[in-house]
C-alpha cells in the first residue's frame, strides 16, 4: 500500500526534476470532483475521494513533441526509483 509520505516524496522528486504535478484530490485541483460547482455530486463519494487522494495529476500540453513524452517517462521512472529506494532502506533498517 502506498503511503501519503511516499506520494509526497514522489511529487517532490518530480517537481525537483522540472515536472509539475499535483494530486487529483488536492483542494486546489480543478479536476477534483469536489470542486465542481457546475455538477456537484449528490453523495460524498468517500471511495472516490480516497482513490483521488493518492492519484497524481500530470498535465500533458498539446504542444509537446514525442521526445517530451520520453522525458516525462524518464522523470516519472527516476522519481519512482527514488521513492522505492527509500522504501527498501526503511524495510532493511527495521
Amino acid at each position: 500500500r502506498v503511503t501519503d509520505e511516499q506520494v509526497q516524496k514522489f511529487l517532490t522528486e518530480c517537481k525537483s526534476r522540472g515536472l509539475p504535478c499535483e494530486l487529483f484530490g488536492a483542494a486546489t485541483n480543478a479536476r477534483n470532483f469536489v470542486n465542481w460547482k457546475f455538477s456537484p455530486a449528490e453523495e460524498s463519494l468517500p471511495r472516490t475521494a480516497q482513490m483521488l487522494s493518492r492519484a497524481v495529476d500530470i498535465r500533458l500540453p498539446l504542444t509537446w513533441e514525442d521526445s517530451d513524452f520520453l522525458t516525462l517517462c524518464q522523470v516519472v521512472e527516476e522519481s519512482l526509483a527514488v521513492v522505492m529506494a527509500c522504501v527498501k532502506r526503511a524495510v532493511i533498517t527495521k
